[in-house]
């Protein structure tokens, strides 16, 4: 190991420099302090630091090589949710730093190890910063939708069920392993709308009743009574857990 005055060169956030000394713990005693802190953004940094490793000086080599200095002749611009507060682009795509939602809000409760709504709020803050910057596409994660649905949110509008029709007949709902049909005689339908995501793509479509109930509670009795939510058949969609949640699942 280096002294302590070596290993302090060229570092300049001076909070980081601290932990040089071998009193703190070095790399350790930082990512400790990260965890302890749950300070997202240096546990980022960190997670950075290891999977790089000795690549990052050439890396940020190659980065600073390709990089456009004025911002509308980029093809791409990289930042992070704080410096992009009061900026507004065409697309913007979100990448997944963010607490781990296994499945949607509705979902959770069949996952008895797994609250799921202990989201601090300054993450709410970052997330409604980082998903009001797009003026006309937002590409997101699974994992960002999940947290999204915990204050409500299942992109979801009202139809005509009029126009929903094909041929006369009512679709069937889009929900997978849900048979259940659009009612045609109900005036307004529920629409889930279409969602890119970093690696796939959800094309949204009608949900029945007894889907949109699941979701949205109460709200639902837009489209019927309650009474006739109520009498629809309830359909239990199959979980796609994330790898090591599901992992964790299957042994405990």
């Amino acid at each position: 190991m280096q002294p302590e005055n070596n290993r302090s060169r060229g570092i300049k956030d001076s909070f980081i420099r601290r932990f040089t000394q071998q009193s703190l713990g070095g790399y350790f005693g930082l990512k400790s302090y990260a965890k302890k802190t749950e300070d997202r953004e240096l546990e980022g940094k960190l997670s950075m630091v290891e999977k790089y490793n000795s690549r990052i000086p050439e890396l940020v080599e190659r980065l600073y090589g390709c990089t456009e200095r004025e911002a509308q002749h980029a093809d791409f611009i990289l930042g992070t949710v704080h410096k992009s507060k009061g900026l507004e682009f065409d697309t913007v795509v979100i990448t997944d730093d963010f607490d781990k939602v296994p499945c949607a809000a509705h979902n959770l409760p069949r996952l008895s190890s797994c609250s799921g709504g202990d989201i601090p709020d300054d993450e709410w803050n970052l997330l409604y910063v980082a998903v009001t910057r797009a003026k006309s596409s937002l590409v997101i994660t699974k994992n960002i939708t999940n947290i999204l649905t915990l204050a409500g949110e299942y992109f979801l509008r009202t139809e005509l069920t009029s126009a929903l029709l094909t041929e006369g007949q009512p679709p069937c709902c889009s929900v997978r392993e849900c048979h259940n049909h659009i009612m045609p005689d109900w005036p307004l339908a529920m629409c889930k709308l279409p969602l890119q995501y970093m690696d796939s793509a959800d094309d949204g479509g009608p949900m029945c009743g007894a889907c949109v109930l699941q979701r949205i509670g109460p709200t639902a009795s837009l489209l019927a009574s309650p009474e006739l939510l109520k009498v629809l058949p309830v359909t239990e969609e199959r979980l796609n857990l994330p790898i090591n949640y599901a992992l964790l699942m299957a042994l405990f």
